[in-house]
């Protein structure tokens, strides 16, 4: 999957956003079940089989379904590396 997190010092957040992000990172570490610093990065490439197994499974339509998808694959077996 893509990830800013890399631009971390290069990225200008009020403090406001920055304690939102922080926040729902921390969610996502505990319950998302992923390692993942970026969830919410719009670039994810799966192989087709990856894929079918994953998405076949999906169930949130809308906001955050990122965070799902990365936890089906960990749940899954399935390898996420973020660059």
């Amino acid at each position: 999957i893509g990830s800013r997190a890399h631009m971390e010092g290069e990225v200008k957040r009020s403090l406001f956003r920055t304690v939102l992000m922080k926040g729902f990172q921390a969610v996502v570490r505990v319950f998302g079940r992923t390692e993942v610093k970026d969830t919410q990065c719009g670039f994810k490439m799966f192989d087709r089989e990856s894929g079918k197994k994953v998405f076949r499974n999906v169930r949130l339509l809308r906001w955050s379904f990122d965070v799902e998808v990365l936890s089906l694959c960990t749940a899954m077996g399935v390898e996420v590396k973020e660059v």
